[in-house]
C-alpha cells in the first residue's frame, strides 16, 4: 500500500511538472509572439518533464494556432493588426 501510494504521488508530480512546463512555454509565446524564440528556449532548457523535445514543440505549435490562444491575445490587446 505504501509503495502504491508513492507511485501514485510520483505520477502526480510528473503530471504537475508537465503542466507547469507547458504553461511556461505558453506564457512565453504569449509575451514574445515568436514561436521560433520559444522553440529555442525549449532546446536551451533541455529535459524538464517526461515529454520529448519534439512533443513539446508539437504541443506549442498546436497551441500557437488555437482559438484560445488567439482569443487571449485579442483580450490582452496583443492581437496582430
Amino acid at each position: 500500500n505504501e509503495l502504491r501510494g508513492l507511485c501514485q504521488q510520483a505520477g502526480f508530480v510528473n503530471r504537475w511538472v508537465l503542466a507547469l512546463e507547458q504553461t511556461a512555454y505558453r506564457a512565453s509565446l504569449l509575451i514574445c509572439s515568436d514561436p521560433r524564440l520559444v522553440q529555442m528556449l525549449i532546446s536551451a532548457l533541455g529535459v524538464i518533464s517526461s515529454d520529448q523535445e519534439s512533443e513539446r514543440r508539437y504541443k506549442l505549435l498546436l497551441y500557437s494556432v488555437s482559438p484560445p490562444y488567439l482569443k487571449l491575445r485579442e483580450q490582452l490587446n496583443l492581437a496582430w493588426a
